[in-house]
């Protein structure tokens, strides 16, 4: 079993409902320790597959919720910091599946990266890429 703190990051992560096009990138452990009142209700990260920079591929088994963050009177959607359980399932073996999810998930969320990126810049980009790192960089910090 592995805790957040044993990711790489920045790393990305998906449902592992293939029909589900969205993605997250988290650059920093923070991002990996909060959710909102309605994420936990949801269970959004749960069962998540998460890529790490280092090439692991882990799946989120349980999403355990801490403590409570913020004002008192914040009711409506509070945040809660929270820990995750990872088990390790594979090292990232093929790039190129990846780099085919990730174009998926960009032609069918268009409207979300269309805001602030240059989709056709970051599509061939994620098209020449050779490895990981570059990527993550890409995704994480697209062009504009």
């Amino acid at each position: 079993m592995f805790k957040t703190e044993n990711l790489t990051l920045p790393a990305i992560i998906f449902d592992t409902d293939a029909s589900v096009k969205e993605l997250s990138i988290y650059e920093n452990l923070m991002q990996l320790k909060v959710a909102t009142s309605l994420s936990l209700k949801q269970r959004t990260l749960n069962d998540c597959v998460i890529i790490d920079s280092s090439g692991k591929v882990f799946v989120v088994t349980e999403v355990k919720k801490l403590s409570k963050r913020g004002p008192f009177w914040d009711f409506i959607n509070p945040t809660y910091n929270i820990e995750l359980n990872l088990n390790l399932v594979a090292f990232l073996e093929n790039i190129e599946t990846l780099k085919l999810r990730l174009l998926d998930t960009i032609n069918n969320d268009s409207i979300y990266w269309s805001e602030n990126t240059d989709i056709r810049r970051l599509k061939k980009i994620l098209k020449s890429s050779k490895n990981l790192e570059k990527i993550l960089t890409s995704i994480s910090n697209p062009p504009m």
